[in-house]
């Protein structure tokens, strides 16, 4: 076992239970595979930025520029600012073709998408003269490489695939190597000049991707002409504009036409709630259009429809020429007045069993939500994102948005027209940054060194297996690895054996207060001392084993938010941590009694690890895995980032904030608003009913090791309330067989019929009080005893062995 580093030791809580993450981290493994199927994909990350903190832009500004030159974070940032203000001030003074370029962006805009090609003219142009500008502790533009120089360009009518749909972002930030590689063929061989001046613009030829996406940013307008540029400008204070405020239903905007609200379309299967709150956002929001008949589901929300007209300020039309090719190159369609700016996106639900589908209500989301929803992109769509950054532009004033895994922040406005020194500042912070500043670093390319407790070994990743979705929380990453060396405790044998098997990398964000995951499968070991033979028997060879692991205190979420004066609780403050493991295989690829055989191998190392004061807490279907030995399939209790250790036959409560359960799989109990406040305390029944779930859920989902087209209970992936409602009803239907029920799948029809129903039923009756039960001891050998009344024999003896 490698060694580990320390761990600061577990604050006291008083909560019995982690109150509950609903944001993305509780669908983040199912996101990527399941949301074209789902219920709306927004309210999660509404979720994730709703308690977001706030800044000073002036401050924001500071932290930047502390990244662009790491070994001068320690200098005094407010000279740095005020020197690079004195450089930049000449610039907005005296440069005509700037002041002419901040002039156009003033002009009568007939709409929201005429504003792109000035404003990214406007940029574009300041960064080709700031490029040439010294300034003493940051590094030179010459050391940037040209391919990674920056620009400005309109991205909107070009969509950006995700797992889930398509995002249009009205203009990226991109790296010029990008912009060149989007363009026509015939205009991959210009000069920066020419792309920045031209080509940028317009809309690129071929979509940008996330993983070259450095800011988004999203455009509203409010007044169709702006006040013209000041005559002159000086060093100042910035003028305070308050944040955004989100609202409460994530889709009307406070303060801004309909007119400047986008549209996008998506699914909501069987009438699922997107609020949280037991209420549908769709029956409280003005904000969302019907496209269809009236639902038949009782759950489905009412739909209004508003009108779009759009609101002008009755300013004359200031426009010259050719501001208005500008406004056609850069892909205006839209007459003067129109609001709506791009077409819906079509994201389809599917449902299954006797519940229909409602198709496709589109919504209009919050200007917030939009930018988050691009954050969240960008940090998905690599393993080694640790921060992400967009930008919103209300006619001119914008506001910097700062993703990371602890949550978001959002500054300030800055009104770039009455304050140029300070948006020049910002586009020289921005132009300086090296990849570590925006959090794109790859610690691991090509190869990385990772200690282990008797040496080193070299690894290099390849293929990402698991991937997470959204903003907050752990974002486990899972990459398949090679070693290109082994520590000497490594024996001959070992290493052919994880040669043959193969290791992954798992790659994740943890709560820097909670338990570490190397700590607990260091402690069990030590606290099966004296144990029982036959319990023994249930955990050896059913736990993962790790090689190594890797602390990064570089990467510590607390540091901007320190840089920022941003209080914040040491509880959730995230750091960066690598485990290396023996490759294992989803126990979602076995069927009959080799699958039962390996969750119920799963289900005896839990309840052993449990009376041992090892609370796995985290039961789902991605946790449960399998390896086989000398012919005979072992189950094994993976991922113990969420457990607790406690002294045996006691529990001391949470030590983080991070949620603690998949949410298809999670208990009725901790499904509900006591549990989500953490007022619910989590007990053994809780997991052990999470176990059953997950044999449900596979059980009608899997055919042949492999998921079926359409599979049911895909309405789980909800939010909390939404999902206990579906759960209760889907399985008192699959006990009672009242109407028609999915069919579990003909892998499992045995299992099921004579483990899976006899043990949904069993919680059912429970629950309703019709069994009663003393303790954990009587809890399990009921369950035990309702899965031998039923037939089923569970020695060791009595599986297959292939």
């Amino acid at each position: 076992m490698p060694s580990t580093p320390s761990t600061p030791p577990p604050q006291p809580q008083q909560l019995k239970y982690t109150p509950g993450n609903q944001g993305s981290a509780t669908v983040s493994e199912y996101v990527e595979k399941y949301t074209p199927k789902a219920p709306y994909v927004h309210p999660w990350i509404h979720r994730d930025i709703k308690s977001h903190q706030t800044c000073r832009f002036d401050t924001m500004l500071k932290a930047l520029l502390a990244r662009c030159s790491p070994e001068e974070a320690d200098s005094d940032l407010d000279d740095l600012l005020k020197n690079c203000l004195e450089v930049v001030l000449p610039l907005c003074n005296e440069d005509s073709k700037l002041r002419e370029y901040l002039s156009d962006y003033c002009e009568d805009m007939p709409s929201e998408t005429a504003r792109y090609g000035p404003f990214v003219e406007l940029c574009n142009y300041a960064l080709h003269v700031l490029g040439s500008k010294v300034v003493p502790k940051l590094p030179p533009s010459d050391t940037i490489d040209e391919k990674d120089r920056i620009l400005f360009h309109v991205s909107d009518r070009s969509p950006i695939n995700c797992s889930h749909g398509q995002r249009k972002p009205d203009v990226l930030l991109v790296p010029f190597s990008a912009a060149v590689a989007s363009a026509q063929k015939d205009h991959q061989h210009d000069q920066w000049i020419d792309v920045i001046m031209n080509t940028a613009i317009k809309p690129p030829h071929k979509a940008f991707s996330w993983e070259s996406s450095l800011l988004p940013l999203e455009f509203k307008l409010a007044k169709r002409s702006l006040e013209s540029p000041p005559k002159s400008y000086e060093i100042k204070e910035p003028k305070d504009v308050p944040p955004i405020r989100t609202s409460e239903d994530g889709l009307s905007e406070d303060g801004l036409s309909n007119s400047t609200i986008a549209t996008y379309s998506t699914g909501l299967t069987n009438g699922a709630s997107a609020s949280g709150a037991g209420t549908s956002e769709a029956a409280t929001s003005t904000s969302i259009r019907s496209t269809t008949s009236k639902p038949t589901s009782s759950r489905a929300s009412n739909k209004s429809k508003i009108s779009s007209e759009p609101t002008s300020n009755g300013g004359q039309n200031r426009r010259s020429d050719r501001l208005r090719e500008k406004a056609a190159a850069s892909g205006s369609q839209h007459s003067a007045g129109t609001g709506s700016k791009r077409p819906a996106e079509g994201l389809t639900s599917e449902s299954s069993g006797k519940r229909q589908k409602i198709e496709e209500p589109t919504v209009s989301l919050h200007v917030n939500i939009q930018t988050a929803l691009y954050g969240a992109e960008i940090l998905s769509h690599s393993s080694f994102s640790s921060s992400a950054m967009a930008m919103v532009i209300i006619d001119s004033k914008l506001h910097l948005w700062w993703y990371d895994r602890q949550g978001a922040i959002q500054t300030h406005g800055l009104d770039f027209i009455e304050d140029l020194p300070h948006f020049l500042v910002l586009l020289l912070a921005l132009q300086r940054l090296p990849p570590k500043g925006w959090g794109k670093g790859n610690m691991l390319e090509p190869s990385f060194r990772i200690g282990g407790q008797y040496g080193e070994m070299d690894i290099k990743p390849g293929q990402r297996v698991v991937q997470h979705w959204g903003i907050q929380g752990r974002a486990t990453n899972i990459l398949q690895v090679e070693a290109t060396s082994y520590p000497p405790h490594i024996t001959p044998k070992l290493e052919e054996q994880l040669q043959n098997q193969g290791m992954v990398a798992k790659l994740l964000w943890v709560q820097s207060q909670r338990v570490l995951e190397s700590v607990i499968l260091e402690e069990i070991p030590k606290r099966m001392f004296g144990i029982s033979e036959e319990d023994r028997a249930a955990v050896e060879g059913h736990i993962p084993d790790m090689i190594a692991s890797k602390i990064f205190p570089e990467y510590e979420t607390r540091k901007i938010r320190k840089d920022l004066g941003i209080a914040a609780k040491d509880i959730e403050n995230r750091v960066l941590i690598l485990f290396v493991f023996r490759q294992l295989k989803p126990i979602t690829e076995l069927e009959g009694d080799e699958f039962f055989r390996a969750w119920w191998d799963c289900v005896l190392c839990h309840r052993v690890l449990w009376k041992l004061g090892i609370r796995h807490r985290d039961i789902s279907a991605a946790n449960l895995m399998y390896y086989r030995h000398q012919g005979r399939v072992m189950g094994v209790l993976n991922d113990y980032d969420l457990s607790t250790l406690t002294p045996p036959g006691c529990d001391q409560g949470p030590t983080g904030t991070d949620r603690t359960g998949t949410l298809p799989f999670m208990a009725l109990d901790l499904l509900q608003p006591e549990a989500l406040a953490g007022e619910v305390e989590h007990q053994y029944r809780h997991d052990f009913e999470s176990f059953i779930w997950v044999l449900t859920w596979i059980a009608h989902r899997y055919q042949g090791g492999e998921e079926i087209p359409k599979a049911p209970f895909t309405s789980w992936i909800t939010d909390h309330q939404q999902c206990r409602k579906e759960k209760l009803a889907d399985g008192s239907d699959l006990v009672t067989e009242d109407g028609p029920v999915p069919a579990p799948t003909p892998s499992h029809e045995s299992v099921w019929l004579r483990c899976g129903k006899v043990l949904l039923h069993a919680i059912f009756m429970i629950r309703f009080g019709h069994k009663k039960f003393a303790g954990d001891d009587d809890y399990f050998n009921q369950m035990k005893n309702e899965l031998e009344r039923s037939g089923k024999d569970l020695s060791v003896n009595s599986f297959n062995v292939h």
